[in-house]
């Protein structure tokens, strides 16, 4: 008797043709080193990789054939996004705080930060409204003297813009707030606020010792590279522009050579 097909004609129907690339399943980090070579050579051979690996690099090998685990995914996100030394300095603070405050801090989150400061700590609300706090100046003071020295003549004058650009009145960005600089003494607050930010934070430091070590952790948690969801992430991958960083790139370049393959 004949077999069954799915098209119900009697002849079998031929296997579809594979979609992409074949699948390499990545679980651990050993893997992850071992097929180095076989990742790159993925990658290298698709004309979309520059802008995709911009835009998410866990996505992006999953685009080329690159299955991988939620944990070593995980992995290479939390390593694109911020360096080694900087992931370790936030995990000992975070570490310290949590032993400290008896919870996990997570500064970065107005609500958790206001519970921390009114709740764990105890401190009394600062009138921050309309305040600004003092931040580290984009260039550098000694930057700043060797572009003088490099100035024209006084006796040249630029030429006039044709129209005038108005003063930005967008804050500094976060990772720019000087703890070094000093903090005006506010009077407090009639009411608790449920939230507080980051630069709000920066008026409590000579309030409690612990605020420095919150501000500081506070701006790494905030200072990563942003990689884009799947959805932004299917947009970049499809030739669509997103008006970020990843429009701006071309192409990227592998190393040449390979390592040998972690034993199994």
């Amino acid at each position: 008797m004949a077999k069954r097909s799915d098209s119900g004609t009697g002849k079998s129907r031929p296997a579809p043709p594979a979609a992409g690339p074949p699948a390499l399943k990545i679980t651990t980090h050993r893997a992850l080193v071992g097929e180095r070579t076989t990742i790159i050579a993925a990658l290298a051979a698709d004309p979309r990789s520059a802008r995709m690996l911009a835009a998410n690099p866990a996505l992006a090998l999953r685009a080329v054939g690159v299955q991988l685990s939620p944990a070593i995914a995980d992995h290479i996100l939390h390593a694109v996004q911020q360096p080694a030394e900087v992931r370790s300095r936030r995990a000992e603070l975070a570490a310290a705080l949590t032993k400290d405050l008896g919870v996990a801090p997570h500064p970065s989150d107005p609500a958790r930060l206001a519970e921390i400061l009114f709740g764990a700590l105890h401190l009394h609300p600062l009138a921050t409204a309309g305040r600004q706090p003092t931040y580290v100046p984009t260039i550098p003071e000694a930057s700043q003297d060797r572009l003088r020295a490099l100035l024209p003549n006084p006796d040249r004058r630029l030429p006039a813009r044709t129209a005038p650009t108005a003063p930005s009145t967008r804050p500094p960005p976060v990772w720019r707030l000087d703890p070094g600089a000093p903090v005006p003494a506010l009077p407090r607050a009639r009411f608790r606020p449920k939230r507080v930010t980051l630069p709000e934070l920066w008026f409590y430091l000579p309030s409690h010792e612990l605020v420095r070590p919150l501000l500081e952790l506070g701006i790494l948690e905030v200072s990563v590279m942003p990689v884009l969801p799947p959805d932004a992430f299917a947009k970049v991958r499809d030739g669509g522009q997103t008006g970020g960083l990843t429009d701006w790139i071309q192409s990227v370049t592998f190393p040449r050579g390979s390592r040998k393959a972690a034993p199994p």
